[in-house]
């Protein structure tokens, strides 16, 4: 699943965030920490848009380590 065009897509996507949460809920962030590399990364492009901005704070709502 580490394809970053489709990671790309996903995040892009305004229900692509519930995916994305979903994915932060289930599975340990030792296998999905590429997602928060790439929304780190992304950071400012997903703050600009209100659909980014809920990504963002789903993701930092569910990191356990931070």
């Amino acid at each position: 699943m580490r394809n970053p065009k489709l990671l790309e897509q996903v995040c892009n996507d305004t229900h692509g965030v519930h995916v994305i949460e979903k994915i932060l809920i289930c599975f340990p962030e030792e296998y999905i920490y590429f997602v928060y590399e790439y929304i780190l990364s992304n950071f400012l492009e997903f703050s600009n848009s209100s659909s980014g901005l809920v990504l963002i704070k789903k993701t930092i709502i569910h990191a356990k380590h931070p």
